[in-house]
C-alpha cells in the first residue's frame, strides 16, 4: 500500500457482550508501541521512529487513550463518554468530537464535529441479521482537518479512510461481506471505487467493538479475529500486505508488516511493529 493521507476509522476489541458500542473486552490493553522504520534511499541511513499510547480503564470501561510521540511527549489524549447502558456516546480528541447514536442496540449513526463544533463526516450504518452489512461515509468540505492518530497512520486497513479527499465534498458506500464473524471482502463505490479482501487467523483481535474514528479500520472495528493478509484493488492498483504476530495464549502481543512509503522522490518499504501490553 502506498502511505496516503489516512482518516482514521475504529478500533474494536474483543467482548463478552453482544451489543455495539460496548467495549469491555476480557484482556484489557494497558499500552501499545508502535515502532516504524526504513532505509533511506540517498543516504542509506536507517530512519526509526517509536511512538506510545497508554491506556486508562476504569474498571470495565476505557477512559482515557494518550498519545506520546518519539520524545515521550504527550501529544494528545482521547477521551470516552458512555451512556447508560455503557455504549460508547462520545469521544473527545482535543477539542474535536464524535457522537453515537443508537437504534436499541445497534449503532445508527456516527458524526465527527471538528473545533467550531461543524460536522466534518457523518457515518451511516445499515444491519443485516444483527450485522453492519452497509455504511456511508459523507465527508464535508472541511474533511482534511481531521485529526490524525499519530500510531495508525501506517495502518494498510485503513487504506479505505484515504478515499475522502480533503478539498472535497463526497459520498462513499462501503458493502461488507462476512464469513463467519470476520469481514473477508469490502467494496466501495461512489467516491471512489476499490475492493478489499482479508485473510484471519483464529486468534481474538484486541481492538473489537472499539468504535473509534480517530484510530483504525472498518476491519479492526468489527472482525472477531486478527487480518493476517489484505488485499486492496483498484482499477490501476493491486497491493497486498502480510501480517505476522506472536500470541500470549489467544491474543496477539506483537504486531508485524511491511507497507510503502511513497515520498517526494521515491517509494521505500517500512517496517512497522506494534507491541500490546495488556
Amino acid at each position: 500500500f502506498a502511505l496516503m493521507t489516512v482518516v482514521l476509522v475504529a478500533a474494536v476489541a474483543f467482548t463478552s457482550c453482544t451489543k455495539e458500542g460496548q467495549y469491555n473486552p476480557k484482556k484489557k490493553i494497558s499500552e501499545i508501541v508502535f515502532n516504524s522504520s526504513y532505509v533511506e534511499t540517498i543516504s542509506g541511513v536507517t530512519i526509526s521512529d517509536t511512538r506510545k499510547e497508554v491506556w486508562t480503564w476504569n474498571g470495565d470501561l476505557l477512559s482515557f487513550i494518550d498519545y506520546y510521540n518519539s520524545r515521550g511527549e504527550r501529544l494528545y489524549t482521547e477521551s470516552f463518554r458512555y451512556d447508560d447502558k455503557n455504549r460508547i456516546a462520545e469521544i473527545h480528541n482535543s477539542d474535536q468530537k464524535l457522537v453515537f447514536d443508537y437504534d436499541d442496540n445497534l449503532i445508527d449513526e456516527i458524526t465527527y464535529y471538528d473545533s467550531h463544533n461543524s460536522i466534518v463526516e457523518k457515518i451511516e450504518f445499515e444491519h443485516k441479521g444483527g450485522k453492519i452489512t452497509s455504511i456511508m461515509v459523507e465527508g464535508s468540505d472541511d474533511y482534511g482537518q481531521k485529526s490524525f492518530n499519530p500510531l495508525r497512520y501506517f495502518l494498510p486497513e485503513d487504506v479505505a479512510e484515504t478515499v475522502m479527499k480533503s478539498a472535497s465534498k463526497g459520498v462513499t458506500h462501503y458493502t461488507l461481506t462476512w464469513t463467519g464473524k470476520n469481514i473477508t471482502k469490502m467494496e466501495a463505490s461512489g467516491q471512489t471505487n476499490a475492493t478489499w479482501e482479508y485473510t484471519y487467523d483464529d486468534k481474538v483481535n484486541p481492538f473489537k467493538s472499539l468504535f473509534d474514528l480517530f484510530t483504525s479500520g472498518y476491519s479492526m472495528m468489527l472482525s472477531s479475529n486478527n487480518v493476517t493478509k489484505a488485499v486492496y484493488t483498484t482499477d490501476n492498483e493491486r497491493s497486498t500486505v502480510d501480517y505476522t504476530y506472536v500470541y500470549d495464549g489467544k491474543y496477539p502481543v506483537k504486531k508485524q508488516y511491511q507497507t510503502v512509503y511513497s515520498g517526494y522522490f521515491s517509494n521505500y518499504p517500512v517496517n512497522c511493529v506494534y507491541e500490546y501490553k495488556y
